[in-house]
């Protein structure tokens, strides 16, 4: 149903006539304007056209509480292997079967027109008949149709109302491919005037079928002050990344803070939230109740933008209760209406295992209380690709936090790093060499961090460990150099590279020296009468274990991959058995 001058409407009412044979660029545009809207459900595939009012109803023009459409044109940019299908109407009755456009080998007389040839075009119809659109409210998107697509070619959009095929399509074949609509409300009442058009943009973002909304979140303190009357100031800090590649609206953050200071601690907020950038903040934000939202309004982030938010609590903790008092936020965003969330990490990376995927990292943010005079240290270790190739480079991330009040002096951590690598260098705070990063000092609520570069030599599983081991200051929760691998000051990440089975062959692999109650599985499933430390292995697979034994990190051991290859060259390999005998004596 694309307009053609001249010809196609002339059956039409009345409005629709003048409007067709009218120039694309000569339309008068009504004061009550609309913005048709695209979204996409992953779930269903399916695509839905809205069109969102900037006006109300009833209005000067249409007195009536519902809206009423006579006729109007959906157009639609697309990639040009995608083919819409399965038009269905919501509101109106719309065109079935929307002819393709924009190849410029099938209208040769786009040719010579300027326009992104390399996309194609879809002007979709309604029938030139009133159809009630119910109520319409500034801000509040009424679906119209929906529709499918022969598969994911990328993203799909309402064509803007400046797009150069417009003036293209209109060049080469008279086509007035511009979106347009026309409603009861966009006329004057007194009639006998050249209908006015109501369409003046596209709304939202385009939408990709393999795009994925993502967002992070990551929470820190930024210090902890002592009041020496038995209150402390605990300032905190949310990062708040969008991680996706589609851009979110109605970000939103949420903190529970009379969860973290219940009873007998007390907590109030001090100063309010800033953000940076700057970000519209809750003024009355308290943590409690219904009143959890750090931000106001309806904000946005685009992709890859973050923003920070600063807030101080005044607690009161009581008699004795120290802590630790763990803390987590929660973030949330939409795009096209479907919400993606996050529950905070501590530190200040909302993906600190680089995987791609926050959602994976959800460690509380912990603030001890201790009075003046104490410190408490917290060494994290992490690694870029536990699943490594052998002779692949990895880097091993240690990060020593100090959570305390004070800062803490004469830190050292010792590390042991397992024989089937080969150091290759360092990078960050204090300085390193094998077996031992020297810190120094480390204020309160600050954190060291340091990078180790290894080369993957061997293949298996194996184990990386660090621990502090010397600190001039008492730690609340932890002693340095006592092997105690539960406490926080004790850090443990493992590494495994595939190993290689011939074929018709068997290898041996192991549970780390410690275990015990041990149970081997192959992919997933339990090996029956397999408890012991030791596993011979004659298939490919990938080979887990449970364990009683406080071996593992706190992710838990790494599979142990075993993959089969044909050792033997073609024609060239021959079975040898040699066997040594005692020479008798002559």
């Amino acid at each position: 149903m694309i307009m053609k001058y001249a010809s196609l409407y002339r059956a039409a009412i009345g409005l629709c006539f003048f409007w067709c044979t009218t120039s694309v660029h000569a339309q008068t545009l009504s004061t009550n304007t609309v913005k048709y809207k695209l979204t996409y459900n992953v779930d269903t595939e399916v695509y839905t056209v809205w069109v969102h009012p900037d006006y109300s109803t009833p209005n000067s023009n249409n007195t009536n509480g519902s809206e009423f459409s006579a006729t109007a044109q959906v157009s639609l940019k697309v990639p040009k292997a995608f083919v819409i299908q399965d038009i269905t109407d919501l509101k109106g009755f719309w065109e079935k079967d929307p002819r393709k456009l924009g190849d410029p080998a099938i209208e040769p007389t786009l040719a010579s027109e300027t326009y992104d040839s390399t996309a194609r075009y879809y002007a979709i119809g309604k029938a030139p008949f009133q159809t009630n659109l119910g109520k319409f409210t500034v801000g509040d998107s009424v679906a119209l149709f929906t529709f499918k697509g022969n598969g994911c070619f990328g993203p799909v959009s309402i064509l803007a109302a400046n797009d150069p095929f417009i003036q293209a399509a209109f060049n080469a074949s008279s086509l007035n491919v511009r979106a347009s609509f026309y409603s009861r409300s966009g006329q004057p009442t007194g009639g006998n005037e050249i209908p006015k058009e109501q369409f003046i943009a596209k709304k939202g973002p385009d939408v990709n079928c393999s795009a994925e909304s993502k967002i992070g979140v990551a929470k820190y303190i930024a210090s902890v002050v002592d009041n020496l009357d038995g209150s402390f100031n605990v300032s905190y800090g949310v990062k708040v990344v969008n991680t996706g590649d589609v851009p979110l609206a109605n970000v939103q953050v949420y903190d529970t803070l009379s969860n973290t200071f219940s009873s007998p601690a007390t907590y109030i907020l001090v100063g309010g939230v800033t953000a940076t950038p700057s970000f519209p903040v809750n003024t009355s934000f308290d943590g409690s109740g219904n009143n959890t939202g750090l931000l106001a309004g309806t904000s946005s982030l685009a992709v890859g933008d973050s923003v920070v938010l600063d807030f101080t609590v005044k607690v009161i903790p009581g008699t004795g209760n120290t802590g630790p008092f763990f803390n987590s936020a929660w973030g949330e965003g939409t795009f096209n209406d479907i919400k993606v969330l996050d529950r905070s990490n501590n530190g200040q990376q909302v993906d600190p295992d680089l995987d791609g995927n926050s959602g994976d990292n959800s460690i509380p943010t912990p603030v001890v209380l201790a009075p003046q005079g104490t410190a408490d240290v917290a060494l994290r270790v992490s690694v870029s690709d536990n699943l490594p190739q052998v002779n692949d480079n990895v880097t091993i991330r240690l990060v020593l936090e100090n959570q305390g009040t004070l800062s803490a002096t004469g830190l050292e951590v010792k590390d042991l790093l397992p024989n089937g690598v080969q150091f290759i260098g360092s990078s960050g705070d204090g300085s390193y060499v094998e077996g031992k990063w020297t810190v120094g000092s480390v204020t309160a609520g600050d954190s060291a961090v340091i990078l180790l570069t290894i080369k993957v030599i061997s293949m298996g599983a194996q184990y990386y460990t660090a621990e502090v081991s010397k600190m001039n200051e008492s730690d609340v929760d932890s002693s340095p150099d006592n092997g105690v691998v539960s406490e926080d000051d004790f850090g443990r990440v493992c590494i495994s590279a595939p190993v290689l089975l011939c074929t018709n062959q068997t290898v041996e692999i192991s549970s780390p020296p410690g275990s015990t109650g041990i149970q081997w599985f192959r992919n997933g499933v339990l090996l029956p009468n397999e408890t012991s430390a030791t596993l011979k292995v004659t298939s490919a697979g990938s080979y887990t274990f449970t364990t009683s034994g406080d071996v593992c990190p706190a992710g838990g051991c790494c599979p142990i991959l075993v993959e089969e290859v044909d050792c033997c060259p073609v024609n060239v390999c021959v079975p040898v058995v040699i066997t040594k005998v005692k020479r008798g004596v002559r």
